[in-house]
């Protein structure tokens, strides 16, 4: 999460571009960045101010996901929740393990939403009604905020990384079998909240 003090605060779920937003908020006067970065609760301090919630096409948000986790899950221990569980894991099976968890953890009021596992297995409409309780929330993505906002902002190498995750899997090369699965954990309804194209 980003605060402008004074202006807005701008919400950055799991993977839609957090550490480019980062190394941005550190290349802006006047910008601060509030731990935990993918916590969709708003701070007391910012809680009168506009809210702006960065988001990213489902399936390749999705498909980051999943590579991220699993090169996790085969290396060094650090999200304990998903060692072994998704070590060498297919895309297919890494939907089917999404979609449980959305069902064991999605809704139960006794899990923190700025932590493992809700934080990875949210959509951005379960994201968005955290992060805007009752109040509007403008949708931007990481580009569209810093032309409308900070266009003298000159966008690093930092700022504009290579997303390996990102390139290693392209959405269009995906089985329709695939497809079907993603859209079942989220897609299909992020696509129709946010404006993005469903893939069939």
């Amino acid at each position: 999460m980003i605060l402008a003090p004074k202006q807005f605060v701008i919400g950055t779920p799991t993977k839609t571009g957090t550490v480019s937003a980062l190394a941005f908020a550190n290349a802006s006067p006047g910008l601060e960045k509030i731990q935990r970065a993918h916590s969709p609760y708003v701070p007391a301090q910012a809680r009168g101010l506009d809210r702006i919630m960065l988001v990213r096409n489902p399936y390749k948000r999705f498909l980051s996901m999943y590579v991220y986790l699993r090169k996790e899950a085969e290396g060094p221990p650090t999200h304990g929740w998903q060692r072994k569980r998704l070590a060498g894991v297919s895309i297919d099976d890494f939907a089917e393990w999404m979609m449980d968890m959305r069902e064991q953890y999605i809704g139960d009021p006794t899990v923190l939403h700025d932590r493992a596992p809700w934080m990875w297995i949210c959509s951005l409409g379960d994201f968005q009604d955290t992060f805007g309780g009752d109040q509007h929330v403008e949708i931007r993505t990481l580009h569209e905020l810093i032309k409308e906002f900070y266009p003298s902002v000159k966008i690093s190498p930092r700022m504009n990384h290579a997303n390996a995750s990102k390139m290693s899997i392209d959405p269009d090369n995906l089985s329709h079998k695939t497809v079907k699965l993603i859209n079942k954990v989220w897609a299909s309804e992020d696509c129709a909240k946010f404006g993005y194209r469903s893939m069939r």
